[in-house]
C-alpha cells in the first residue's frame, strides 16, 4: 500500500458521535506518514487496553474448604520441604475465635490441613515466614491476641515436615492489630524481627530485634521508630546504597495516620527520611516494587486518612535516590480496611497490583490492575474474585504450571469470613475491551468529554499528540449518570490528537483534529 494514501483508522468510530473528527480517508504526505503511523498504533493499543492481556482465574474448590478468616494474615511458602507452596493463615474465624491453620500442598494445588502444626489460634493477628536459625527450614513468627486474651508475639521453629515448636524465652513485645517483618537489616545473613502494633498496655509500638543466627534475639534500643497500630510494613533499598530501608504506616499514639520512611546505615541503625510526600494512612497496606523498570523500588499504599473512612490508593515513583513523586492519572479506586500485593500476574515481567478492601461507596471489592511496564496501570474487568475487607492477599504458583495464582481471605459482602484460592488459566486471547462511549466538544482552551458513568469511581482522560506524547490529562471522581469531564488544553499546534478515556473498567478512544 502506498503510505501517501491511507485510510486513518478511528478505533472508536462506532462508539458514539464526535465533533471535530477528521474525515476519512486522510491523505498523508512525507513525514506526516510517520507521525500518523505512530498515532495509529497508539490509538489501536489504547482501544484494545487490557484485552491483549486479559487473565482468566477460576476458583479452586478445596475439600474440605480452607478456613475463612478476617483481621489476620496469610503466607504461601514451602513449609515441609517438598518444593510445593503451602498455605499458612491466621485470623478471626466465624465460629472458633482466633485460629492459625497450615495446609499442605500435594503439588497440584490441592490442600490438606496439617493437624500437627501446633500453632496457636490468634485474633487481630499477623505472621511472617523466614529461616531464623540457619537450618534451611522456614520458621514462623506470629502475633495477635490468644485464647487467654493475652497479646503475644511468638516464634515457632520448623522441624522440616511442617511441624513446629515454640522457641522459648524470646524477648518480643506482644501485640495485636499490628504487622511483622523478618528481614536481614544488618546484612549478616540473618533475619531481624520488626514488630508494630498495640501492646498489652495499649501503647502503639515499633520495635526491632537483632538475630544472632541461632534464633536468639536482642532488642535494638537506638532506633526511634514511630509506634503504630492498624499498621503495615515494607522493606527494601529505596536510595540505592544496598542497605534495606523500612517503610511503615498506621495510626500513631495520637491516633494520627502516618506513613514514615526510615533509612538504614547498613548496621540496622535507622534515621527518618525528611520531606517524603506519602499520605499518612492506617487500616491499609504499603508495598515496594519497581513498577516502571528503572531499577528503583516504587511505593504503593492504601488506607484511610480519617475516621470517616475515606480510602486512598496512591503510587509514588522513586528517582533512584529515595526521592518520591506521586504518579497521577492512575485508575486506582481508593480503599481502606485493605491489603494489596505486587505480583506479575500476566507473565510479562512487570509487577501488577492486586488489592482488596472497602471502597468509598462502602462496597467490598478485590481489583486487579495490569502494568504496562512504564508504571501505567489498567484495571482488568470481570474478575471472579470475592470482594473483601479486613483481608489478606497472597500470590504464588500453587500447581506448578508457571502461572501465578491468588489467595484471598477476609470478610465478603455477605459478612462471611472466607479463604478462597483462584487458579490462573491460560490468558484469554484478545478479549474485547468494554467500551466507554463518549463525545467530544472543543472550546477555545478546553475539550469537553460527554459520557454516561455507570458507577461511582475515578474517570481519567488523557490526550496524546501525533508523536505519542501526553499533552494533557484530567482525573475526576464521578457519580452514576451523565457527566462532562473538561480537560484544559495547553498552547499547542494544530494537528491530530488521540483522546483516551477510562473508568477502570471501560475505555474509549477517539481521534481529534485541532484546527
Amino acid at each position: 500500500m502506498d503510505p501517501s494514501d491511507i485510510h486513518f483508522f478511528n478505533p472508536n468510530q462506532s462508539w458514539g458521535e464526535f465533533s471535530d473528527i477528521a474525515p476519512y480517508p486522510i491523505r498523508l504526505k512525507g513525514s506526516d506518514w510517520h507521525r500518523t503511523a505512530t498515532l495509529l498504533l497508539l490509538a489501536t493499543l489504547l482501544s484494545l487496553g487490557p484485552g491483549l492481556f486479559a487473565q482468566r482465574f477460576t476458583e479452586s474448590i478445596q475439600s474440605p474448604p480452607l478456613a475463612g478468616v478476617r483481621f489476620g494474615g496469610v503466607a504461601v511458602a514451602d513449609l515441609n520441604g517438598d518444593s510445593h507452596a503451602d498455605i499458612l493463615l491466621t485470623g478471626n474465624s466465624m465460629n472458633e475465635g482466633g485460629i492459625t491453620r497450615l495446609y499442605l500442598n500435594d503439588g497440584q494445588g490441592n490442600f490438606a490441613e496439617q493437624d500437627t502444626a501446633l500453632l496457636p489460634g490468634l485474633t487481630a493477628s499477623a505472621l511472617a515466614v523466614a529461616d531464623v536459625n540457619g537450618d534451611q527450614q522456614p520458621d514462623v513468627l506470629l502475633c495477635g491476641r490468644n485464647d487467654s486474651a493475652r497479646r503475644v508475639t511468638q516464634l515457632y521453629l520448623n522441624g522440616g515436615q511442617g511441624n513446629f515448636s515454640q522457641m522459648p524465652g524470646t524477648p518480643f513485645a506482644g501485640v495485636w492489630y499490628g504487622a511483622l517483618a523478618l528481614a536481614d537489616l544488618n546484612q549478616d545473613g540473618r533475619p531481624e524481627v520488626l514488630i508494630t502494633g498495640q501492646d498489652s498496655a495499649d501503647r502503639r509500638i515499633a520495635r526491632l530485634y537483632r538475630n544472632d543466627g541461632q534464633g536468639q534475639f536482642t532488642e535494638l534500643m537506638d532506633n526511634s521508630f514511630a509506634g503504630v497500630r492498624f499498621s503495615d510494613l515494607a522493606i527494601g533499598d529505596v536510595n540505592g546504597d544496598s542497605h534495606p530501608d523500612i517503610l511503615l504506616n498506621g495510626q500513631d499514639s495520637l491516633t494520627t495516620p502516618i506513613t514514615r520512611l526510615y533509612l538504614n546505615d547498613g548496621t540496622a541503625s535507622f534515621v527518618e527520611a525528611s520531606g517524603t510526600p506519602f499520605s499518612g494512612v492506617y487500616e491499609g497496606s504499603v508495598a515496594l516494587a519497581d513498577v516502571n523498570g528503572d531499577g528503583s523500588p516504587d511505593v504503593f499504599l492504601t488506607g484511610t486518612r480519617s475516621l470517616s473512612g475515606e480510602g486512598i490508593a496512591r503510587l509514588y515513583l522513586n528517582d533512584g535516590t529515595g526521592q518520591f513523586t506521586e504518579q497521577v492519572g492512575e485508575p486506582f479506586t481508593g480503599l481502606w480496611r485493605s491489603d494489596m500485593a505486587f505480583a506479575d500476574l500476566n507473565a510479562d515481567g512487570h509487577p501488577d497490583i492486586l488489592m482488596a478492601g472497602q471502597n468509598p461507596g462502602g462496597q467490598r471489592v478485590t481489583q486487579l490492575y495490569l502494568n504496562d511496564g512504564q508504571g501505567q496501570f489498567t484495571e482488568v474487568a470481570n474478575t471472579p474474585f470475592d470482594g473483601v475487607r479486613f483481608g489478606a492477599l497472597a500470590c504464588a504458583d500453587v500447581n506448578s504450571d508457571q502461572r501465578t495464582d491468588v489467595l484471598i481471605t477476609g470478610e465478603n459482602p455477605a459478612g462471611q469470613f472466607i479463604a478462597k484460592l483462584y487458579r490462573q488459566d491460560e490468558p484469554a486471547a484478545l478479549a474485547a475491551p468494554s467500551r466507554l462511549p463518549f463525545s467530544l466538544h472543543a472550546r477555545a482552551q478546553q475539550l469537553d468529554l460527554h459520557f454516561s458513568a455507570l458507577r461511582h469511581g475515578l474517570v481519567t482522560a488523557t490526550i496524546y499528540d501525533a508523536y505519542g506524547r501526553r499533552v494533557a490529562w484530567r482525573q475526576e471522581w464521578v457519580a452514576p449518570g451523565n457527566q462532562i469531564l473538561s480537560v484544559a488544553l495547553p498552547a499547542a499546534s494544530q494537528g491530530i490528537y488521540v483522546v483516551h478515556v477510562h473508568d477502570g473498567r471501560r475505555r474509549g478512544v477517539a481521534t481529534w483534529i485541532r484546527k
